[in-house]
């Protein structure tokens, strides 16, 4: 528990995954999706039943770290705050939880390793450690990775009362770590708040934030043979950060579905809720919603916003992704140039634009409509020729 006056709240891997949780409450980040709608999602080969083997308690060891406590829960893996020896410092530790080490397990696992490894990022938390400890129960994978302190995204911005330009630009270095790890071939596909850790540091330095949990992360050049690539139909993420295409199960998702994703992180750090409003939805309304509605434009919530924010936002979270930002990095040059007071490249859809898109997406209504256009324009002429 963290006590509701201080901010150096540790944050592991993977731990309080979805949560959203205020730092007062934190037992509470353990939430199935059904039960949260910012939980993740995991694909079905990853949803274990509860194995008999005791976990480690404090105190213990663990491949040579000391247990201190338990920084969270997730389906698959444990997140402890543990103690290493040499060099003398506190990690998160993260493991499979015991008796659920199943190949699928094992290989999600590696693959989360793999991805961190190939990161090197201030806005990133460092791995320090990866391997596996022979056990009685059987291999039990782990790393150690950096203990971050701090608040996620939205509650720092919300205690220390960042203004809108504030905001933004912490968004765009979690934009530049975003587009580090893409450069890398890392797509993280569960970016949002929760996910995001600032720090200030031990002496006071500046705000720094620092994205977490790769767990359902994509290599983007993992062989075409890998089991553990999402499958089509799979919903792997958080409902209300998750582009179209990821919850349509696209089993090739790219670098512009974490664009989305920021989009949303700065619809609500901008404006305080995400796009789309899926509380006390059933996965399959959620789903709808987001596939069948356009998020309100920020302006219509707060006409301050009205203009190249708005804008900006906007593109991000377009639908399809091909006028999306097509990087993070793309996305964080049009909140700087906006910071700078300058010209935004992003270009809000004109008139012509918006009826294409109608058009595209209620083919049959309008099809309908022009049905019935056509008969009444019949009816007219008709009309008109038998009173000649």
């Amino acid at each position: 528990m963290q006590d509701q006056g201080n901010e150096q709240e540790p944050r592991g891997p993977g731990g309080p995954r979805g949560s959203g949780a205020r730092p007062r409450v934190r037992a509470d980040v353990d939430h199935t999706a059904a039960e949260d709608r910012s939980a993740p999602f995991a694909s079905s080969g990853e949803l274990f039943e509860g194995a008999g083997a005791a976990e480690p308690g404090d105190g213990d060891q663990i491949a040579g770290y000391t247990i201190l406590g338990v920084l969270g829960r997730g389906g698959m893996g444990v997140v402890y705050r543990a103690r290493q020896s040499s060099p003398e410092r506190q990690v998160a530790l993260k493991v499979v939880r015991p008796g659920l080490a199943t190949p699928i397990a094992l290989r999600r696992f590696e693959l989360e390793s793999e991805a961190l490894a190939r990161l090197s990022h201030p806005g990133i938390a460092s791995v320090y450690e990866a391997g596996r400890e022979e056990t009685p129960d059987g291999p039990r994978p782990f790393f150690a990775m950096e203990l971050v302190h701090g608040r996620t995204l939205v509650e720092h911005a919300e205690v220390h009362g960042l203004d809108r330009r504030q905001r933004l630009a912490l968004l765009a270095r979690v934009c530049d770590s975003v587009q580090h790890a893409h450069t890398r071939g890392v797509i993280h596909r569960d970016l949002k708040p929760a996910n995001i850790v600032v720090t200030t540091g031990d002496n006071g330095d500046a705000p720094t934030p620092k994205v977490l949990d790769f767990g359902v992360s994509r290599l983007a050049d993992a062989p075409a043979g890998n089991t553990c690539q999402t499958e089509a139909g799979q919903l792997i993420g958080t409902l209300p950060y998750m582009a179209p295409e990821q919850i349509a199960g696209a089993p090739d998702v790219d670098a512009r579905a974490d664009v989305y994703a920021l989009g949303a992180i700065a619809h609500e750090l901008l404006v305080g809720r995400t796009p789309h409003d899926l509380s006390g939805k059933t996965v399959y309304e959620s789903v709808r919603i987001v596939n069948e509605h356009d998020a309100p434009r920020l302006g219509t919530i707060d006409p301050s916003l009205r203009g190249d924010v708005e804008t900006i936002v906007a593109t991000a979270l377009a639908k399809d992704a091909g006028e999306r930002y097509q990087t993070a990095a793309a996305l964080a040059g049009d909140i700087r140039r906006w910071l700078g007071h300058r010209p935004i490249e992003a270009r809000p859809p004109s008139a012509l634009d918006q009826m294409t898109k109608f058009v595209r997406r209620n083919p049959l209504l309008v099809g309908a409509s022009a049905a019935v256009g056509v008969a009444l324009v019949g009816g007219l002429v008709g009309t008109g020729l038998a009173l000649e």
